[in-house]
């Protein structure tokens, strides 16, 4: 009875892997067929239905009978399924197609996560009914909302809502303004950071593309470095079609996601690495984490890429570890956190690998974007990121200033929410230089608590997220609707170690409550009283705040009480 409940545990946490990236996957690819085809008919439902479904019954039957009989099974649940779309709606072939090589993917892959799953996974859910029996929820949940999303993306009219049904948190894509800042560049713009381009920020801004799709984005103003342009004017080279970039990138993110998380987890090992096993897919499933995968926003795929690349780094894999923390240190700049600690700890191979990375994007930043980008980069967008103007909408919208401001979750944000609250009386401008601040005093106690204790594995991953997720809210601006998914994640690693004591149970809590109950959610996806959304958005901001620094904090402690 044992040796089942251990296949079982570990089974179920390999088939929730591949049910979670199959149905994005399918549509992924179903895009790239529908456009090759030119069909007109959507069936997102009913694929997405059979990809769940598929690929689960194609993993475990891989898991239990070998990766052929599995590959199989999923080729012939693949070949039904597009047949019984066929039926439904004659025509849309070419959506459903990827399931013949999506589901006995899957079936292929399933043993592979099931030997690198923690089996401290079978004694956490052997311990009780219940940890089984949440878990598996959780799992369950995970996929639910996942696909929802995936659907939603690739059919909007029907209307598979994630949070709600308010245009800008359903609508709203990030991802439009790195598109729209390549395709600028392409066009030889001269300046790609003025604001007044992006009708976002400029509402008489008329957005000039040949690219079918790209005025619907409504883009953001681009406020990354120039490097990051790599990967827009990569997937615009490659295809003009709008639609399918934002189904293969939300692929991309979810497999991401599923493969660090798995990584880090099966790197602790024991039943750390088994609860946080248990818990990831509650983060995947949180309001940040459908926001950062529906935005297109990429502070979730950097996050994952920092931590990931230290885990490579760590197991001597440099080349690896060097090009995702490089990336993700050109993409966002405050993953230079993780640099700044691999060279106070004269971890010269990794900081070497990672710098040569960097001046690898460089340069071809250099050759593909050109210096202009450059020059514009540093004379104009640098320093309004540094006064805090270059994401002001509140200067443009000032009719929206309070949902603004309820938005904004950086050191500065939390300054002016008590000052819009009355509890405090500061001006923009002092908020802001204050905010920073105080980001940089708290960011060297942070790498001070990291750098003084010898760490485990699992000291280490919950320092890197800790000063990761602190530098992510150390600038000007940290929108309160996908920042916060840092803290989540973090707190899937937590969970053991949190549970000694009431005060650090009750501040996990804290932590996942408010990480759900921020903007989008129901029923705070309406912007009134606009004094309860900057009440909770300020706790989130001061709650993430903290878990990260007791993170720190209880992983010295921690250290403390192994070594005596």
């Amino acid at each position: 009875m044992e040796s089942e409940r251990k296949s079982f545990s570990r089974s179920w946490a390999a088939a929730f892997v591949v049910a979670v990236t199959a149905p994005a996957w399918t549509h992924a690819l179903g895009s790239i067929s529908h456009k090759m085809a030119q069909s007109e008919a959507i069936a997102a439902c009913p694929i997405s239905i059979v990809a769940v479904l598929g690929a689960v019954a194609a993993a475990l039957f891989s898991i239990v009978k070998g990766k052929k009989s599995g590959a199989l099974i999923g080729l012939g649940i693949g070949v039904l399924g597009t047949v019984a779309v066929q039926l439904l709606q004659p025509g849309e072939w070419a959506r459903a197609l990827p399931l013949l090589l999506v589901l006995p993917a899957t079936a292929l892959l399933a043993p592979r996560l099931y030997s690198v799953m923690p089996e401290a996974l079978d004694r956490l859910a052997s311990k009780g009914t219940i940890t089984a029996v949440i878990f598996a929820l959780i799992s369950l949940f995970s996929v639910v909302q996942v696909t929802r999303l995936s659907t939603y993306i690739a059919d909007p009219e029907d209307g598979w809502f994630v949070l709600n049904r308010e245009d800008f948190w359903a609508n709203h894509r990030c991802i439009g303004a790195y598109l729209y800042a390549a395709d600028m560049n392409r066009q030889g713009v001269e300046n790609i950071y003025d604001n007044n381009l992006y009708s976002a920020w400029n509402e008489e801004a008329e957005t000039v593309s040949e690219v079918p799709g790209m005025a619907d984005l409504a883009p953001d103003p681009y406020l990354y470095p120039p490097q990051f342009l790599i990967l827009p004017r990569l997937a615009l080279s490659l295809t003009s079609d709008v639609a399918v970039i934002q189904q293969v990138y939300l692929a991309l993110q979810i497999t991401l996601f599923a493969v660090v998380g798995l990584g880090l987890a099966a790197w602790i090992g024991g039943s750390s690495g088994a609860m946080a096993l248990g818990l990831l897919p509650l983060a995947m499933a949180s309001t940040p984490g459908l926001h950062s995968f529906s935005y297109g926003q990429f502070h979730l795929a950097t996050i994952l890429l920092a931590v990931g690349g230290m885990l490579a780094l760590a197991k001597s894999r440099y080349a690896l570890g060097g090009a995702m923390l490089g990336f993700a240190v050109v993409a966002k700049l405050f993953p230079a956190i993780l640099l700044i600690v691999l060279a106070f700890q004269k971890k010269w191979t990794e900081f070497t690998w990672t710098l040569g990375a960097i001046v690898v994007y460089t340069a071809i930043a250099f050759l593909v974007v050109g210096q202009q980008a450059f020059k514009m980069f540093t004379s104009d967008l640098l320093p309004r990121l540094s006064d805090g103007s270059a994401a002001a909408f509140d200067i443009p919208f000032p009719e929206f200033v309070e949902v603004i401001v309820a938005g904004n979750s950086s050191y500065g944000g939390i300054l002016r929410k008590l000052d819009i609250l009355g509890l405090v009386e500061i001006s923009t401008a002092t908020a802001v230089t204050a905010g920073k601040f105080i980001g940089l005093t708290v960011l060297i106690i942070a790498v001070y608590l990291f750098l003084k204790k010898a760490v485990s594995s699992e000291d280490r991953v919950i320092g890197w997220l800790s000063l990761i997720g602190l530098g992510s809210i150390a600038g000007t601006v940290a929108w309160t609707d996908y920042v916060p998914i840092a803290s989540l994640v973090l707190a899937c690693f937590l969970g053991i170690r949190f549970a000694k004591t009431p005060v650090l149970k009750g501040l996990l809590g804290l932590t996942w409550v408010t990480g759900f109950l921020v903007l989008g959610a129901e029923p705070l996806g309406t912007w009134q009283p606009w004094r309860v959304l900057i009440g909770l958005s300020l706790l989130t901001a001061l709650v993430m705040s903290t878990t990260f620094i007791t993170a720190l904090c209880q992983s010295g402690a921690a250290s403390d009480e192994a070594s005596t």
